[in-house]
């Protein structure tokens, strides 16, 4: 029982004095204290307070692992499980793309069933014709725009940030939203991205996952649907966001703006090289002469 809850304990002639911190495999629950005659009564007070397989933390964890494994059913039951254990107003109700992700998962698993590994269609609001002018264009080369999309796991030093409901949430918002984005549900995807950088933004320098990375895939989902100008404005809008962001996570956001300016209807070359050169600066500094991502904007400015 020791395993799931942090206590202070202190004796006197009589009695002990117990008070629950936090749970090591969990968040931070309300502080209280109580008084127990012994050890063993408070085995019996605490050791069914949560069960440890149905924790936040644990479902969060198993999401991550089932999308890891493409197992994407599970992924989504573990996810709406974890929201709905954190408090009804985060269950699956209030959101209402996910809502109905359960049967368009179904149904993307019958069609992938009938058709081997084909890809699910292209999101309805972007001509195909459209999208693949674009998309085709870029998938000969990796141009880095695709970052900050693994889902996150509540563990360790980013676990001992989620000291409230909120802030679990966002963490379980962009699971869901990485979650979406495989299944080429784009709107979905940003709802819940939304949601999280709502979240985010209340928790500032404290919140689990960094604005620049929820903004940084809003953007990546608005630049692989064609929108550029609103990807751009995206993308500019995680640059306010630095002294919030890891270096990295700035070094990235730069080298998409890049992109976009390269890629805009209008190509603006020099915008993009300004760009680029700033990403490879602090790229190269942090990450050294011979990292992918140094290569990859390297081939960015090569291209320009």
């Amino acid at each position: 029982w020791i395993d799931h809850y942090l206590f202070i304990i202190s004796s006197n002639n009589k009695q002990t004095k117990v008070t629950t911190l936090t749970m090591q495999q969990g968040f931070t629950v309300p502080q209280h204290t109580m008084e127990v005659h012994s050890v063993p009564q408070l085995y019996n007070e605490f050791v069914y307070l949560e069960d440890p397989v149905e924790s936040v933390p644990t479902l969060n964890n198993l999401g991550v692992e089932a999308m890891e494994a493409e197992k994407y059913s599970d992924a989504l039951d573990y996810f709406k499980r974890a929201l709905y254990s954190i408090e009804d107003r985060f269950g699956s109700s209030e959101l209402t793309s996910i809502a109905c992700l359960q049967s368009q998962q179904q149904s993307f698993e019958s069609s992938s069933s009938a058709t081997s590994n084909s890809c699910p269609s292209s999101p309805k609001s972007v001509p195909q014709h459209e999208k693949n002018k674009n998309i085709n264009q870029r998938r000969e080369y990796d141009e880095g725009m695709k970052c900050c999309s693994d889902p996150v796991r509540m563990e360790g030093r980013l676990l001992e940030l989620i000291d409230t409901r909120e802030k679990a949430a966002t963490v379980i918002l962009f699971n869901l939203g990485q979650y979406c984005v495989r299944l080429h549900k784009d709107e979905e995807a940003n709802e819940c991205f939304v949601r999280a950088l709502f979240l985010a933004r209340c928790a500032a320098k404290s919140s689990p996952i960094s604005v620049v990375s929820i903004l940084h895939n809003i953007g990546y989902v608005q630049y692989r649907n064609s929108e550029l100008e609103k990807a751009l404005q995206t993308f500019n809008e995680a640059l306010q966001y630095r002294h919030f962001a890891d270096d990295l996570e700035f070094a990235a956001a730069l080298n998409c703006i890049g992109v976009l300016y390269f890629h805009l209807p209008k190509s603006d070359t020099s915008k993009a090289m300004e760009y680029y050169n700033k990403s490879l600066e602090i790229r190269k500094e942090r990450l050294g002469l011979f990292h992918k991502d140094v290569a990859t904007t390297l081939n960015n400015i090569g291209r320009v």
